[in-house]
Order: structure tokens, then C-alpha cells, then sequence
């Protein structure tokens, strides 16, 4: 590697007779030994030199290139002659706002015995699974295939906590949907519903994915390469019908909220409607009696008053009590 001078966090684990990770400032104090089985692990930092650094030691073909620098890029993985290129997407709960989620393109290579992870931000994903890797066997990790399955399964875990923080989220707006049908709680559905859809698209090709990688692995048939291209798989099953099952449950709790203002409104509406009804006699006779003419029988008589009230009441009564047989209130 040569003396780039880059900020962010630069990590290297090694597996040859014990596992060792060691953690640097610059991508320059890196010495990578081709035939150890090797993870670089960049995070943050320059992105653009980071980049550069990669392509001058693995001429990155120009449409690997292309993908990077496009950040809205989908889970994929493609093969160029020795070098295995892969788009992946970590997720955490926004740090503003936790109803969203929020993603960070992962990009992996993976030529001969050395793999390499390239992120924009730097995160703690692979914290857990550095210390679990300290202190397993070697013999599990004897090859890079067996490596990057522990990685990839590290980021498909990732989603499911994510997801479950999710879940908790929706259980709790399930429950307080029973006593408040505010516009606030479908607001938080809405973006829930919305992280959820963004998750599915995200989740669903790493199927695709890891069925590749198995594939073209030299281990495919060993045993603790086929436990974790099932673990794998099964975790990505769980994962995508847990979301199809709780994004159902959203779409329904939106559906009764929008139903239940829509029910309140009619509501309301039903009830100034009655009233306005009620009334309307009274306005009626107020009208006639309101109006201009010089002659108009009963006007000067002393009763025309009361009886008048008398006659608006006795109506009003009357509409009351057809209502009321109706059930309109």
C-alpha cells in the first residue's frame, strides 16, 4: 500500500495461526500479505482517495466505478475475472428521527484470499462480530468464502434488530390505537410502513446473493459452509416475512385510523345536521313573521308572542322524537 494519509477508521484482521486485528488511522500503514486470509475494513475518512487507493492496487473495472459513485445503487453482486464485486446496505434508526431508518451503501471486494469492506460513515456493525471472531477457532475461518459468509450474516442480523426495534414500534401504535385515532399515530405508520417497504427492497436480493457465493464456492460442500449458507438464508426468510406480515399490519392500522376519523367526522357532521333540522322551523316562522308587511293578522295581538314560541317548541319536540325512533341520535 502506498503512504495516502486518509482519516477515518482503517481496520485489518488477519486469520493464519491465530486470529489478529489491528486498527490504523491510514490506509498507507497497511501491509497485506496475499496469501493470508486477510478483511480490510474501511470506514469513513476520504471516500474519493479511499477509492483510488483500491483501484490502483485491484484496477477496479470503470463500471465497479460507476456503481460507486452512484450512491442510490441496489444489492447486487458481479464478477469481474478474479475479483468479486458486491453492493450492500447497513441500517440503523436515524439519529433525529427514530420513525426513520436510516442506510449507508456497503461495497465488498473479494479477490483470491482477501476481502475488503468500503463504507462512507463510519459505524460499529462489525464490532460484534470482530470480537467473535477473536475468539473462535481459526479452523472455522480457514477460507475467505467462510469469512465473508460471517460477514454478510453479520449485515443480514443487522436488519432483523432493526426491524425488531420496528416491530416494538408498531405494537406500541397498535396499542395506543385503540384509545387515540389522532393523525399522529398515521403519520408514524405511514414512515414506518415506508422504512419497511425500503427494507423488503433492500433484503430481498441478498437471496439472490448468497445463493451466487455458495455457488462459486470451492467449499460448497463442506459442512460449515452449508451451515452458513442455511443460516443465512433461513434468517433472510424470517426477515422478509416478518416484514411482509408487520407492513400488512400497518397498512391495516392505517386503514382503521383513516376509518375512524372518517366515522368521527360523519359523526359530527350527522349531529350540526339535527341540529340545523331542529331548528329550521323556528327559523321558518322567524321568517315569516320577520317580514315587512304593513298588514299581517296577529302581529298586535297580545298572545302572538308566546304562542309562537309555543307552536317553534311543540316542532322542535316533535323532530326530537322522530330522531330519536330514527336512531339518528
Amino acid at each position: 500500500m502506498n503512504n495516502n494519509n486518509l482519516s477515518g477508521c482503517v481496520e485489518l484482521l488477519t486469520i493464519e495461526d491465530k486470529i489478529k486485528l489491528e486498527s490504523f488511522n491510514k490506509i498507507g500503514e497497511l501491509k497485506v500479505d496475499v496469501e493470508t486470509i486477510s478483511w480490510i475494513n474501511l470506514q469513513g475518512g476520504d471516500f474519493q482517495k479511499n477509492i483510488e487507493v483500491l483501484n490502483e492496487k485491484l484496477n477496479i473495472h470503470p463500471l465497479i466505478l460507476g456503481d460507486i459513485f452512484e450512491k442510490t445503487q441496489r444489492t447486487k453482486v458481479e464478477k469481474y475475472d478474479d475479483l468479486i464485486f458486491m453492493v450492500l446496505h447497513l441500517v440503523k434508526l436515524d439519529e433525529k428521527n427514530e420513525n426513520l431508518i436510516a442506510y449507508d451503501d456497503l461495497y465488498l471486494f473479494v479477490k483470491d484470499k482477501i476481502i475488503i469492506t468500503l463504507t462512507r460513515e463510519n459505524n460499529q456493525l462489525f464490532s460484534k462480530l470482530n470480537k467473535k471472531l477473536l475468539i473462535s477457532n481459526k479452523e472455522n475461518f480457514n477460507s475467505a468464502n467462510k469469512l465473508l459468509f460471517s460477514i454478510i450474516y453479520e449485515i443480514v442480523e443487522n436488519y432483523y434488530d432493526v426491524f425488531e426495534e420496528i416491530e416494538v414500534k408498531i405494537d406500541k401504535l397498535d396499542s395506543e390505537l385503540i384509545k387515540n385515532s389522532d393523525y399522529d399515530i398515521i403519520d408514524e405508520l405511514y414512515l414506518l410502513r415506508r422504512n419497511m417497504i425500503y427494507m423488503i427492497k433492500y433484503v430481498t436480493p441478498l437471496k439472490n446473493l448468497v445463493e451466487y457465493i455458495y455457488d462459486i464456492s470451492e467449499e460448497k460442500k463442506e459442512r460449515q459452509t452449508k451451515y452458513y449458507y442455511r443460516d443465512i438464508n433461513d434468517s433472510i426468510d424470517d426477515i422478509i416475512e416478518s416484514i411482509e406480515v408487520y407492513k400488512e399490519l400497518a397498512s391495516n392500522m392505517i386503514d382503521i385510523v383513516n376509518n375512524m376519523v372518517s366515522d368521527k367526522t360523519n359523526d359530527i357532521t350527522k349531529i350540526l345536521t339535527i341540529w340545523s333540522t331542529i331548528f329550521l322551523p323556528t327559523t321558518f316562522l322567524s321568517g315569516v313573521f320577520g317580514m315587512n308587511f304593513r298588514y299581517m293578522r296577529g302581529l298586535e295581538w297580545e298572545y302572538s308572542y308566546p304562542i309562537f314560541w309555543l307552536i317553534s317548541i311543540i316542532l322542535m319536540i316533535i323532530m326530537i322524537i322522530y330522531f330519536k325512533k330514527k336512531k339518528w341520535f
